[in-house]
């Protein structure tokens, strides 16, 4: 089985999110390191997707498709921070950074 990374996920998130979360950075909850979600390991392609830590090799995240309904495992995570760019057209140069910290 070739060895992906996270971004290989990046089409099966995109799914269920509004936005990148390959970007997103995370903190295992077996090592405590944190990192881009793009940087996690992936195992499996046809059954589901399992990431692990790079630096542990914890599951941080799983992710399945059901013939209804897809479910994502994020037990692995105590964290997962999603920080994205807001720039308002009307007001150039009005730039502000947008994060949220979520536990998991």
């Amino acid at each position: 089985m070739m060895k992906l990374d996270g971004n290989a996920m990046a089409g099966d998130l995109r799914e269920i999110f509004a936005f990148d979360v390959t970007a997103a950075q995370y903190t295992c909850a077996g090592c405590g390191q944190a990192e881009a979600v793009g940087a996690l390991m992936l195992w499996g392609q046809e059954m589901g997707r399992v990431a692990r830590c790079p630096h542990c090799d914890d599951v941080v995240l799983s992710l399945v498709h059901a013939p209804d309904r897809v479910f994502l495992d994020l037990r692995g995570a105590d964290v997962v921070l999603v920080c994205h760019l807001v720039v308002h057209a009307r007001f150039v140069g009005l730039v502000r950074l947008v994060c949220s910290v979520a536990p998991v």
